[in-house]
C-alpha cells in the first residue's frame, strides 16, 4: 500500500495509480523542466476540475511541505515562547531573544 499526504488520493485507489504513472513516465522529449512543470500544472488543472482536489488544499500542502523542507534545512529553537516576543514594546529584540 503507498503511503500519501493527500487525503483524496487515498480515498482513490485510481487516482493514486493514475498519480504513480504519471510521474513514472518520462517528461515529454525536449521540453525539460518547464514542460514537466506545464504536464504537472495542467495534470491539478484537471483534478481541481474534476472536483477531485480542491486547490486551497493542494496549496496548503506545497506551503506545508516547503516550511517542513525549510526547517529542516534552517532549523531554529526558541528558548521562550514567541507570543511572549511579540508583546515586548521592542519588536526586533524581543524576536532576537527568543532565537537561541
Amino acid at each position: 500500500e503507498r503511503a500519501t499526504t493527500c487525503p483524496e488520493a487515498q480515498r482513490s485507489p485510481a487516482l493514486t495509480d493514475g498519480l504513480v504513472m504519471f510521474l513514472s513516465e518520462k517528461p515529454s522529449e525536449g521540453h525539460g523542466l518547464e514542460g514537466l512543470r506545464s504536464e504537472f500544472a495542467s495534470l491539478v488543472d484537471c483534478l481541481v476540475s474534476s472536483g477531485t482536489l480542491r486547490k486551497e488544499q493542494y496549496l496548503a500542502a506545497v506551503h506545508r511541505r516547503r516550511f517542513h523542507s525549510a526547517l529542516l534545512k534552517h532549523p531554529c529553537t526558541f528558548v521562550r515562547p514567541l507570543l511572549e516576543a511579540l508583546r515586548t514594546n521592542d519588536f526586533t529584540g524581543g524576536v532576537a531573544c527568543c532565537l537561541s
